[in-house]
This record gives C-alpha cells, sequence and structure tokens, in this order.
C-alpha cells in the first residue's frame, strides 16, 4: 500500500507545482452573443476552449481562439446559415482572459430540390445519401465537400475512372442543387507493370496476389485489397498500385505497381505496454514489456520468413510482479501447396511465476495458427496447440499436457485503438481442450464480449463492456490442475474488478492449512465455470495530461449457467486519475464495494492503458 501512496502524493505535488509555476493568462470564461437559434451548451462542444471549472483550466491562446471561431461558422453553416458570420475578441484583466464571440446568424436555407442529370450507373438516391442531401432539411455546403470523395470512389467500383461531376447550388430564397454527371466509358486494365522488385524475385509472387488481371474492369475495391495483400507478404515496405492513362485508347489504362522491399535480415527490437495472458481464466493485465528478435523474411529465397525471438515482461498486476521471460521460433508463410493460408508454425518457451506463488514453471510447446486479416485490427484467427507445463513442485515431471483447438475473432469499429470515443468491439474465442486431440483433459470454453464507446461531451467519452463465459464439460478431479493451470473463470484486480483483490472475488481456504490463524497468502482465489463481468465508465478531461474517471464494475461467478442473474451481480464503485502518456493512459484508481457499504475495503489499483 505505501507504494500507492506514495504515487497519491506525488501525483498531487505534481498537480500543485504545476499550479504554482503556471503564471500565463488562463481562461475565466467563454461568452456567445447573438446566437439565438443555436444554443450556447452546443457551441462549447465544438470548441477547444471551455469555461473555467473546478476540473479545467486552460492557458489563453490567441490561435485556438481563432480557430475555434471558424469551428463555429462552420458549424452553422451545416445547419444551413450560409450567410452567418463569427467576430471573435478577448478581456484580459489580471493574468484571466473574458474570450466573446459574437455571432451574426443571418438566414437559415432550406435543401428546396435536388436535379441530378448524366447518371446511369448510380441512382439519384444514392447519389443524394453518398452526398448527404435531404430535400427539405437545412442545406449544408460542407457535407458536399466532404463527401465528394466518397462519390468519386463510388464510381471507381463501377469502373468509371474518368467521370466529371458538376455540382451547382443555386442559392434564393431556398437552395436547389443541380448536379451534372458525364460519367464516361467503362476503363478496362491494358497492362501490368511491376517496378521496384529485386531480380532475384519471382514476378508470380506478386501476380499471386493480385484480384485483377488484363482486360478486366477496373474495380477499386479489387486494387486496395491486392495492395493489402502485397503488404502482408512481410518483405514489401510499400506496395502502391497507381492507374496510368493510356494516350492511345481513352477506355484502359495501364496499372503500375510499385514495391519497395524490406531489409531480408535484421535484428528487431521493440518495448512498452502490452495486454498480455497471464492465464486461461484472467483477463489480459498490462505489463512493462520488451523484445528483441533476429529475422529472415526470404528463408531460402523463398516468401517464407524465420524469426527467433526473446523477450520479457513484468506485469503490473498486484500478485503477478515478477519477470515472464519467453524464447519463440516463428516460421510463416501466406501461401500453402498454391492456396493463401497465411500461417504460422511457433514453437515456444515460457518461464513464469503463477499468482502469488513463489515456485517457477516452465511452459512449452508448439502451435500452429492461420489468421484471416479483416482489416488492421480485425481478424479472425485458428490455432491448435500442444503444451506441457512442469511444475517444480510436482515429482512426476511434465505431467500436464494440453490439446487445444482454438478459434479468436475480434471485430474492432472503434475509431482509436488507445484513446476510442466512439464505436464499438467484439471479442469472442472458443476453446476445444482434448478430445479426439488428446491430452489430460477434455473440455469445451466459450468467452464472448462487447465493447461499447460513446461521445456524451467534448472529449468526454461512457464507455461499457460486457463479458460472458461458459466451460462445459468440466470434471471435477480436473481442479488438481487450478493452482497451476487457472483455466476456470476468476475476477478480481485492475482489468476486471477494481474493488477487489486480484483474482479474490471469489476464495476458498488452501487445503492443508492450519484454520487457527490463517494468512492472506493462504487465502486463495476460487475460480467458476461460469462467469459475467459488467463494467460502466465516463471518461473525461481535467487539466492538461491529467485525465479522470468515474466507474461501476459488477460480476458474478457460479458453477451453474441457470445460476447467473442481474439481481446476484456484486457491484464496485470508484473513481480515477489518468495521464496521458506516448504508450497511452496510465490509471490509478481507487473502488470499494458497492453492495455491502459497512466494508471497509477500499482498494488502490495502478493500472496502464484503459481497463478496456
Amino acid at each position: 500500500m505505501k507504494i500507492y501512496q506514495w504515487i497519491v502524493i506525488g501525483l498531487i505535488s505534481l498537480n500543485i507545482i504545476f499550479a504554482i509555476s503556471d503564471e500565463s493568462t488562463q481562461i475565466k470564461s467563454v461568452t456567445f452573443i447573438g446566437n439565438k437559434n443555436i444554443k450556447s451548451k452546443f457551441l462549447l462542444n465544438i470548441i477547444n476552449i471551455q469555461n473555467k471549472t473546478f476540473f479545467t483550466d486552460q492557458s489563453f491562446d490567441r490561435r485556438v481562439i481563432k480557430l475555434d471561431a471558424i469551428s463555429i461558422k462552420n458549424y452553422y453553416l451545416t445547419n444551413g446559415y450560409l450567410d452567418v458570420a463569427v467576430v471573435d475578441s478577448f478581456r484580459i484583466s489580471e493574468n484571466s482572459a473574458d474570450i466573446y464571440f459574437r455571432i451574426m446568424e443571418g438566414k437559415q436555407y432550406f435543401l428546396k430540390s435536388i436535379n441530378i442529370s448524366g447518371n446511369y450507373s448510380l441512382k439519384d438516391e444514392e447519389i443524394s445519401s453518398i452526398l448527404n442531401l435531404r430535400k427539405n432539411k437545412p442545406f449544408n455546403p460542407v457535407s458536399i465537400q466532404i463527401n465528394r470523395n466518397r462519390l468519386d470512389d463510388r464510381y471507381f467500383e463501377h469502373s468509371k475512372l474518368f467521370t466529371n461531376i458538376k455540382i451547382e447550388p443555386l442559392v434564393s430564397d431556398s437552395v436547389i442543387i443541380n448536379i451534372s454527371i458525364e460519367e464516361g466509358p467503362d476503363i478496362l486494365i491494358d497492362k501490368i507493370y511491376i517496378e521496384g522488385m529485386n531480380v532475384d524475385l519471382d514476378s508470380n509472387l506478386v501476380y499471386r496476389e493480385l484480384l485483377f488481371s488484363k482486360k478486366e474492369r477496373y474495380v477499386k475495391s479489387k486494387i486496395d485489397l491486392s495492395q493489402r495483400k502485397l503488404m502482408e507478404i512481410g518483405i514489401f515496405s510499400m506496395a502502391a498500385i497507381t492507374p496510368i492513362k493510356n494516350t492511345t485508347n481513352d477506355s484502359t489504362v495501364n496499372l503500375v505497381i510499385e514495391l519497395r522491399e524490406m531489409n531480408r535480415r535484421e535484428i528487431l527490437s521493440s518495448g512498452g505496454y502490452y495486454p498480455i495472458t497471464v492465464n486461461e481464466g484472467v483477463d489480459q493485465v498490462i505489463a512493462l514489456a520488451g523484445d528483441i528478435a533476429w529475422k529472415d523474411r526470404r528463408v531460402l529465397n523463398s516468401v517464407s520468413s524465420f524469426q527467433v525471438k526473446s523477450s520479457l515482461a513484468i506485469p503490473f498486476e498486484a500478485g503477478y510482479q515478477y519477470p515472464r521471460f519467453a524464447f519463440d521460433m516463428l516460421l510463416s508463410n501466406q501461401w500453402i501447396f498454391g492456396f493463401r493460408i497465411p500461417s504460422e508454425l511457433k514453437g515456444f518457451f515460457q518461464s513464469f511465476r503463477n499468482y502469488n506463488q513463489d515456485d517457477g514453471i516452465y511452459r512449452y510447446g508448439f502451435q500452429l495458427a492461420n489468421i484471416l486479416r479483416l482489416n488492421d485490427r480485425s481478424y479472425i484467427r485458428a490455432i491448435l496447440r500442444w503444451e506441457l507445463f512442469d511444475d517444480n513442485k510436482r515429482d512426476n515431471k511434465n505431467d500436464i499436457e494440453n490439446r487445444s483447438f482454438r478459434l479468436v475473432a475480434r471485430f474492432d469499429k472503434s475509431n482509436n485503438p488507445i484513446y476510442p470515443s466512439k464505436g464499438y468491439v467484439l471479442n469472442t474465442e472458443m476453446i476445444s481442450v482434448g478430445g479426439v486431440l488428446g491430452g489430460n483433459r477434455t473440455y469445451q470454453k466459450i468467452d464472448a464480449g462487447i465493447q461499447s464507446y460513446v461521445t456524451i461531451r467534448k472529449r468526454s467519452v461512457f464507455a461499457s463492456r460486457i463479458k460472458y463465459g461458459m466451460i462445459f464439460n468440466w470434471k471435477d478431479n480436473y481442479d488438481i490442475y487450478e493452482s497451476l493451470l487457472y483455466d476456470k473463470f476468476y475476477l478480481g484486480g485492475s482489468s476486471s474488478l477494481r474493488a477487489w483483490d486480484p483474482l479474490k472475488f471469489l476464495t476458498e481456504i488452501d487445503p492443508g492449512t492450519d484454520l487457527v490463524g490463517i494468512a492472506d497468502d493462504r487465502v486463495i482465489p476460487k475460480g467458476m465455470l461460469t462467469r459475467l463481468l459488467v463494467n460502466f465508465e465516463i471518461r473525461f478531461p481535467i487539466y492538461g495530461l491529467f485525465g479522470g474517471e468515474v466507474f461501476i464494475d459488477g460480476g458474478q461467478l457460479t458453477d451453474r449457467k441457470s445460476n447467473i442473474s442481474i439481481n446476484d451481480i456484486e457491484w464496485g464503485k470508484g473513481f480515477g486519475v489518468t495521464i496521458s502518456s506516448p504508450f497511452g493512459p496510465i490509471r490509478l484508481d481507487y473502488s470499494n464495494h458497492l453492495n455491502n457499504k459497512n466494508i471497509n475495503n477500499g482498494k488502490l489499483n495502478l493500472g496502464l492503458l484503459y481497463i478496456f
């Protein structure tokens, strides 16, 4: 607990230092004048400067005020106020500034009609939808500029590469939009040129990644996906496909594929804050990790890559703060027997300690993995794994053998992987252990969750998460492995329920312990076969790099899925302070039980990155 106390003292001291040393002019108030039709609270949400409050304090910056005046004008334009004018001014007195935005709103214009001519490939309704034009609604000229490229891309998808689009708004008492389109001919691919390719590489490895060929129609989605597939080979740092108009034929283009190859062999290293899996039934925790690897991207002049990597990770979760060493050898290729099946064959060795244990554990084995990438952060992954666990406390070494098949899917539709403010993320993992694969045990496990993010105010975010997991066909004699493997579901700690000690949402007494004067380290976590986890957070800025969060966590563990009930969820509440860093937010959370207010059980948790 002393380390947390020092952290809190340090944060308070920094805040005091900043407050004392900052003698610059601070913004005291923001006032809008003349805004009759749009309320001030809406305008506050679109500007960077804010009224001074207990939680917010901003330095005066003339450039920011000018940019905010432009933002206000654009907001009015999007609502049909085409004649709007915004004048900014300020008054400074005793190191504080009052900001004023004087707004001349003018008339609000509505879109009366949309006239489209020359379009054959796209319907009128689709064009209006792409440009976000709606009759009898406020005319929005900004959306036309923003969505113009989307309309061009839609025509590219129909092989109309040289379409000429003219958009003319006629403004009187209302607005009439005239859209004139010259689609031009369907464009075919004439020739394909490859530039920047090494002489010892076979050009077929490029051609087999292409989703188009000569004499076919130009389709933009096929071009974009082909570029991505070329990058996935793992030997190019750049793969650009550019259409060049054919001077001898207006209906054809030549495609130039420009490649830039990475170093064939090199030593790679990385470090930072990473989420790692410490046990199967425990939510991922954040660790300070670093690794070094040697990589050959073209083994025996093929496009198979081979990598040898060693890594060291130190989890920040209490009870796991012991270095975890890993050594991996990885062979990967995008093609197997003429089929494009991105695959990895990995041999691994790991040395670590389990939760609050003094003895080390060795884990080693092999796994074959295939991955289907949907985009940069979404994928479907299949894994076939064989592994052995060596516990130094056991007389019979290597007596714990796992053979499993896993299907992992992640669909990430959030706007930012580190500081999400809108969107959602879906996660699903299905595991089948043993059965026809063999091994010590046979059971099945499914774990699914959804995370969502909604901006509720300027830079304030409401985040929520629900996770539900079940284990099937578990036998009682499998429990003897739990002190080593932690395959059941557990709750508690900075990554799940912050009002409870790590993994100790449910506990039991270590077998063989004298019940008189039981020490805390003999009270061990107890896992269950079904888990429900619910988290709600509001994240908001405070000052500079400092932010805050208030949250409610809820969870339930049971061996019978029929017992899962909203009424039986145990809740914890709390608040936290965050500090933005290049690697993501650093969290200090304080929480306690919500169900039983008589229990004095406040917990401090230090975490890296948001809990989800």
